[in-house]
């Protein structure tokens, strides 16, 4: 009876060392998992202050300490000046432009070649667009139909709506456009043509997104693809970067481009 006794009492004692033995170990892993932890609370901190920096830092620089010029008139497009996209089979010549309407509206004349097209399906939230079928058979994508418009026809985009217009036919098409009010819509087409036509080749998707996040904030012009709201939210934390990286709402090279080809 004795020996089983101090049998128990040695085992507890063995047991209670045993204990006191992990406790140190244990101990040590609870406070390596607190540090992991501290440490993601850390990093995550710290990302969203560099963010939050970004932000705030870039669009004061953007919008503020650099901020561009707003070009007088002579920069936009005058009666007569011609824009051709080689890419696109498409050429634009100003038949009424807006400056000489004090902007009231804008006309112009869209020549589009077998197979061409207007380069991106867009929207405008500042103007409504009216295309009035001159020559041809225009296929014009409106919202969410498709038209087949053919000479004589005419069809008025309102503001906000997604449309696209395109000559499926292996006939020229000419449409008369007329953009109420006009706005900054000649200077756009100018801006938009000689960046997709200034290098040899058509542009790379990454080079077309940087530009866009500039030139759809400052024209209201925005991809159709994607709501207004969610791409000014784009535009507002991308384009700091696209400024770093030396693009720009207006280029006074492409409005004089199109200017020295009408001489």
């Amino acid at each position: 009876m004795l020996n089983a006794e101090k049998q128990i009492i040695l085992t507890n004692i063995q047991y209670q060392k045993e204990a006191e033995s992990d406790q140190p170990n244990f101990i040590l892993s609870s406070l390596h998992i607190d540090s992991r932890g501290t440490m993601k609370k850390r990093t995550a901190i710290l990302t969203l202050s560099m963010f939050l920096a970004y932000i705030l830092i870039g669009n004061f620089l953007h919008r503020f300490a650099f901020a561009e010029a707003e070009p007088d008139l002579s920069f936009y497009p005058a009666k007569g000046e011609m824009i051709e996209n080689r890419f696109a089979n498409e050429k634009i010549v100003f038949v009424t432009p807006g400056r000489d309407t004090n902007g009231k509206y804008s006309e112009n004349d869209l020549y589009l070649q077998a197979k061409g097209a207007v380069p991106k399906p867009h929207r405008h939230a500042d103007l409504e667009e009216t295309f009035t079928i001159l020559k041809g058979n225009l296929s014009l994508i409106k919202g969410d139909k498709k038209y087949d418009l053919k000479e004589g026809d005419s069809i008025t985009v309102p503001k906000g709506e997604a449309h696209h217009p395109e000559n499926k036919s292996d006939a020229l098409v000419i449409v008369r456009v007329r953009a109420t009010p006009a706005g900054k819509h000649d200077l756009m087409l100018a801006q938009v043509h000689g960046f997709f036509t200034e290098k040899e080749t058509p542009r790379g998707k990454v080079e077309w997104i940087l530009q866009a996040m500039l030139y759809s904030v400052y024209y209201e012009t925005y991809m159709a693809e994607l709501p207004i709201g969610f791409q000014k939210f784009l535009s507002f934390l991308i384009s700091p970067v696209a400024r770093l990286l030396g693009y720009k709402s207006w280029y006074p090279e492409y409005s004089l481009k199109w200017k020295q080809s009408a001489e």
